[in-house]
């Protein structure tokens, strides 16, 4: 049932997910009030906010918190629900200043991302009514909930094409995610492959060009500055035989890529073991990140024996159910 009330969110814009959940919302509240979880700003900004330079991060969240706050102020006493997802710039007083003007507003904070990754969510968290994360290691840590993240809802799943890739890979440049893919690659005679990685800047871009011996001997045409449309990643996923997936190190998380992948029914290649937590064996192929290598059946078995706990075990989530589960929790 549509609630008469509104609703605001606050997250990244990280490909279309932001556009998407908008829209689910939208058929759940009368309103929404849509943000990004960070200013627009220019590569310089953003490279200072990531590494806070000078304290950056923190004067760029508090002027940023303000506006927010002062864009959806007069409406707080018809808003039910304000979720944050990530919240890079969103300081803690702007649910403080929420809370005083509507007490009876419901705040649920979710990461995406790992805490090593995002160290001022705990912050966040900690003045949430509810927060939940899609890392495992950090739910044990830090005592969030558990949500893993979803698959955008796709009418067209399962159709049959004929496969111009062997492999597949898409995804932001982050860590060894070069390297990675040349190593996979190093054990395949069949180089037919389509990759793209995304710098958000051609700063960052250059700044990893001199760390990342990987990223200087990578083709020119895995490179690109331009997030790929929703329809063309899943072209390509679609005439893949195997679609990559390359979590950052520092996390247990299953990635969006992996749950899409799951829920369209293409094959798996991912670094992530904790996804035979979630998945069959016979769906996935776990690869060693340092070597490229396959893992063999019994290294999936011993993974599974320690690991051992069915309530790890989900059905993938399409982006519809996953919100369904998201408000629906906090509640409780």
């Amino acid at each position: 049932m549509r609630s008469n009330a509104s609703a605001v969110l606050i997250c990244p814009d990280f490909f279309d997910y932001k556009i998407l959940l908008t829209a689910e919302l939208e058929r759940r509240y009368a309103s929404v009030f849509s943000f990004s979880d960070r200013p627009q700003c220019t590569s310089v900004a953003k490279a200072l906010i990531k590494f806070n330079i000078l304290g950056y991060a923190h004067v760029s969240a508090r002027k940023y918190s303000e506006k927010v706050f002062y864009a959806i102020s007069d409406k707080l006493s018809d808003i039910a629900e304000v979720i944050i997802v990530k919240g890079t710039c969103i300081a803690p007083y702007f649910i403080e200043e929420i809370k005083k003007i509507n007490p009876k507003v419901r705040v649920t904070c979710y990461s995406w991302d790992s805490i090593s990754n995002i160290k001022t969510f705990p912050l966040l968290a900690a003045k949430a009514d509810v927060s939940y994360t899609f890392d495992l290691s950090d739910c044990k840590a830090y005592g969030y909930r558990y949500l893993p993240l979803f698959y955008s809802d796709n009418k067209n799943r399962n159709v049959t094409v004929d496969k111009k890739y062997k492999y597949s890979f898409i995804g932001s440049y982050h860590g060894d995610r070069v390297a990675v893919l040349q190593h996979i690659f190093s054990h395949e005679n069949d180089n037919n492959v389509y990759v793209k990685i995304f710098f958000q800047s051609k700063l960052q871009f250059a700044f990893y060009y001199l760390l990342d011996p990987a990223l200087r001997t990578a083709p020119k045409d895995w490179l690109t500055f331009k997030p790929l449309a929703r329809n063309k990643i899943t072209d390509v996923a679609e005439h893949s035989e195997y679609v990559i997936d390359i979590h950052n190190a520092n996390q247990t998380g299953l990635t969006m890529r992996t749950w899409e992948t799951l829920g369209d029914g293409h094959k798996l290649v991912t670094t992530n073991a904790a996804v035979l937590c979630h998945a069959d064996m016979k769906e996935v192929i776990i690869i060693d990140r340092n070597t490229g290598v396959r893992w063999s059946e019994s290294q999936c078995v011993q993974y599974l024996d320690k690991m051992s706990n069915s309530a790890l075990s989900v059905d993938s989530l399409s982006l519809s159910t996953w919100l369904d589960n998201l408000l629906a929790r906090s509640e409780n």
